[in-house]
């Protein structure tokens, strides 16, 4: 059996890499580039969407940011991290409660992360993970 080096490769989602070898189960294995874990989002408002579901979303502002959260997102949970100083707020879109409230601040406080949860289409649960 021949050894193989394998070298970095920068992926965008969606490019494949196809390896062909006779040591391989079926003699061919394709790997995928996915999407990045986290949406990196540096504006000071953002929407929570369907496709940061079982992801997450890293904010990166030192202003003030605010986050609409919308209902009806389905099965969802998402990650949500601040990466400054900078005070993030989730609100609620229309008719949407997170933790029973209209909104909810993290607090001022750099690397704070937490998970946000439906658990029904108009209610949402946010748990503090990590508190720096």
């Amino acid at each position: 059996m021949s050894a193989t080096t394998l070298h970095a490769v920068n992926l965008t989602p969606g490019q494949t890499i196809k390896l062909e070898s006779s040591s391989l189960p079926g003699g061919v294995l394709i790997l995928q580039a996915s999407a990045p874990l986290f949406r990196q989002a540096a504006g000071t408002t953002d929407t929570i969407l369907s496709s940061d579901n079982l992801s997450g979303v890293q904010y990166n502002n030192a202003s003030p940011i605010t986050v609409t959260v919308p209902a009806r997102l389905g099965i969802f949970s998402c990650t949500i991290s601040q990466f400054t100083a900078a005070q993030v707020t989730l609100n609620g879109g229309p008719g949407v409660t997170i933790n029973g409230l209209s909104s909810v601040t993290l607090a001022a406080d750099q690397y704070t992360s937490g998970l946000l949860t439906a658990t029904a289409p108009y209610i949402f649960t946010f748990n503090v993970v990590y508190h720096a």
